[in-house]
């Protein structure tokens, strides 16, 4: 059960992170710009994820 759980878990981060790359893509970015944003909406939909279960971030 618990590596169902880690998998989901890392399947939801990676699409943050492409929801980030994405919305780069639409406006046109350099590969900095999907390297940021990618980065950016992954670390923040995961930590939201985790205040909103409240789990220790």
């Amino acid at each position: 059960m618990t590596s169902y759980v880690t998998i989901l878990d890392y399947l939801g981060v990676a699409l943050f992170t492409a929801t980030g790359a994405l919305t780069a893509s639409r406006r046109q970015l350099d590969i900095l710009g999907f390297t940021f944003l990618g980065t950016l909406t992954g670390i923040g939909g995961g930590t939201v994820r985790d205040l909103i279960l409240d789990v220790p971030v």
